[in-house]
């Protein structure tokens, strides 16, 4: 199995360092008042979730390693990785809210 853990830590490296280019590719260029407009009123996050959640729980073993493509995910090569950046970027929405909350908290 070590090609598996080799699998593991090369698509989570990978993805913590594509994060890290992106976050500064999109923010440094943005004020203050940009970096905090909220543009949509709406949200859908439970649901998201609970979709994800239930597609996850529906994969069988040979699913995992099958070919994943999609337009604005060119790095991610099967459904394992893209649940994972999924995941990542579900749990940077709780670093919003947790940042959000405890600013609030202060005024």
């Amino acid at each position: 199995m070590p090609e598996v853990n080799e699998t593991v830590a090369a698509g989570l490296a990978a993805y913590y360092e594509f994060v890290a280019e992106q976050l500064h590719k999109w923010a440094d260029p943005l004020s203050n008042e940009q970096f905090w407009r909220k543009p949509y009123p709406y949200g859908t996050f439970d649901r998201t979730i609970a979709m994800v959640v239930a597609t996850i729980r529906k994969q069988k073993t040979e699913d995992w390693g099958k070919a994943y493509t999609a337009e604005r995910e060119p790095e991610t090569a099967d459904r394992f990785q893209i649940f994972v950046r999924c995941a990542g970027h579900a749990y940077h929405h709780v670093g919003q809210i947790v940042y959000l909350s405890r600013e609030l908290a202060r005024t």
